[in-house]
């Protein structure tokens, strides 16, 4: 759907962490069984704040000069090795003590955590590792191009659940293709597996959002045309290091109601 934006006061930025504490409370709210990587966004004022365990993530689409878009901004996957990402785990007791002694399993103070300036306009989409195995960034910014150029951004933004399905059933596609030069395919002859071709059957889900003003609704003025009043700042890709004293201080924060609901 559509993120909108909290009036703030630029002299005080509004307070991250929420994405972390999600994480936090998913790992310790789980009650059954096995790993997962997780991505969680959160829009507080004009800042998404991200925390990415593992190789899901989360990419921001801003527009351009030429009134298409570009990849502004993308979380970075976290992996021990090729193909063995960081993940929440939970195990029963009969595997937890065939551990090696001394072996952590990952957790919420594990994640990269991202703070990306968003403008209205911007397109946020969250997904699972599925979806970039067999899909390139660029092959994912022609199809929100191509999205866009068919509805005609400039009187509506295209409908997000819609272009999630298109981007999810791309990625789908392509996974069932044996021959094509996907990213995984790529990433596994650069692992020792040089015959390896086509993409790979794993979870594809993506969500779609877009950044709208605090005031949208859907009679209010065209995204298009707020995104064109909107400056756009430079966006930082650098994760913000997160080590456990910092996360003990945010996790000691309030916990955001909406994430709760």
């Amino acid at each position: 759907g559509a993120l909108g934006g909290e009036a703030f006061d630029a002299a005080e930025p509004p307070a991250v962490g929420g994405a972390l504490r999600a994480v936090d409370a998913a790992e310790r709210g789980a009650t059954t069984f096995g790993a997962s990587t997780i991505a969680v966004a959160q829009l507080v004022g004009p800042v998404l704040d991200v925390a990415n365990l593992g190789d899901s993530g989360v990419m921001v689409f801003r527009r351009d000069p030429a009134g298409g878009f570009e990849l502004a901004a993308r979380s970075a996957p976290q992996q021990y090795q090729w193909n063995f990402p960081f993940q929440l785990t939970r195990l029963p007791k009969s595997l937890r003590v065939k551990l090696a002694r001394g072996l952590d399993m990952d957790d919420a103070t594990d994640a990269a955590c991202y703070q990306f300036p968003v403008s209205p306009g911007d397109l946020v989409l969250v997904f699972t590792d599925g979806f970039t195995d067999n899909l390139r960034d660029d092959e994912i910014l022609s199809l929100v191009r191509s999205a866009s150029r068919r509805v005609g951004f400039a009187a509506a933004p295209p409908d997000p659940g819609r272009l999630a399905r298109e981007l999810a059933a791309a990625a789908r596609a392509r996974a069932d293709d044996p021959e094509l030069d996907t990213p995984f395919a790529v990433e596994a002859r650069d692992n020792g597996m040089p015959a390896f071709r086509g993409g790979k059957l794993d979870d594809i889900s993506v969500v779609a959002a877009w950044v709208m003003p605090a005031a949208y609704s859907a009679t209010s003025t065209p995204c298009g045309e707020v995104a064109s009043q909107f400056p756009m700042d430079d966006i930082s890709m650098t994760p913000t290091p997160l080590h456990r004293e910092a996360f003990e201080h945010v996790l000691s924060g309030p916990f955001p109601e909406a994430l709760l609901n």
